[in-house]
């Protein structure tokens, strides 16, 4: 099986690269690089998904990292049968028929198109990096990431991904959660804000 290079630890793993490729910029991401990000949507059902991501998840990936969006495991640190990818972005409450659909599309668009991983593993990043959009960033709320997914230029819109009826449809859901929870009044601002009545 071929291999390549893997530059923060110096080893080799299986062509499984291939995949990756695509992976790291895409599967937080439906659309190219610049608003990688539009699978985020998939990704976080609920308000509360992307609430919790409001430090911000990057766009990466790592051999054995788990600090990587994506942590690819292989040799040295197991046998080369055992190499495989985490992606570490979905929450616990996401859909997995969802999750695994879009990893398993944006990896074969991925190896169709033979997409180059768009920066270097996360071992090699500095905290500038990120600081500099040198790393690409996920959005941190359900608003924003809905918007991105329902671009026309989405690539959730394109043929063999998602396709428009599933994104305006789906889309459509995530908008009126986001319109339900604008509207709604929570116990915090209830507590804040009562004495000022």
């Amino acid at each position: 099986m071929p291999t390549s290079s893997a530059p923060d630890k110096g080893t080799s793993i299986p062509t499984l690269t291939s995949k990756p490729r695509a992976i790291p910029v895409r599967i937080p991401a439906m659309s190219s690089l610049e608003p990688p990000k539009s699978l985020l949507d998939l990704e976080g059902l609920l308000i509360n998904d992307t609430k919790v991501k409001v430090a911000g998840i990057d766009v990466t990936y790592g051999y054995d990292s788990r600090a990587a969006s994506i942590r690819i495991i292989a040799p040295p640190s197991v046998p080369p049968s055992a190499t495989r990818l985490e992606v570490r972005v979905p929450g616990a409450d996401m859909n997995p028929y969802f999750a695994l659909s879009a990893i398993f599309l944006l990896g074969l668009r991925g190896i169709e198109k033979r997409l180059a991983l768009p920066c270097e593993p996360i071992g090699l990043l500095s905290p500038e990096d990120r600081a500099s959009g040198k790393v690409k960033m996920l959005p941190t709320s359900l608003e924003a990431a809905t918007e991105r997914m329902m671009r026309p230029e989405s690539i959730a819109r394109e043929p063999g991904m998602f396709g428009n009826e599933f994104v305006d449809h789906y889309g459509g859901t995530r908008e009126h959660e986001v319109r339900l929870w604008n509207q709604a009044v929570t116990n915090w601002e209830v507590e804040r804000y009562i004495e000022l009545a």
